[in-house]
């Protein structure tokens, strides 16, 4: 198959409330998005964020962010995969 493209977003937020720790609160977001222009042919991005604030002072702010680039290549049952995180 040729042309197809498929794509994922997903968005969030949570607060966690502890009896015995601090309670923290935060936001998550990812992305996975895919092209696949020609049948032999594929291209993949995936990308996250995630943000964690705590309640309490003195606490820590922590942000994590990823992102995945990778292209995919089939001939004649021979694979060629090349991947980049960064």
């Amino acid at each position: 198959m040729t042309g197809q493209t498929r794509l994922s977003f997903l968005v969030g937020g949570y607060k966690r409330m502890y009896q015995s720790a601090s309670d923290n609160q935060g936001f998550l977001a990812e992305l996975d998005a895919e092209y696949t222009p020609l049948s032999n042919i594929s291209i993949t991005l995936q990308g996250s964020q995630t943000t964690t604030t705590g309640i309490v002072e003195n606490s820590l702010d922590t942000i994590i962010k990823s992102t995945k680039l990778a292209i995919n290549y089939v001939q004649n049952k021979v694979e060629l995969n090349c991947r980049y995180a960064f």
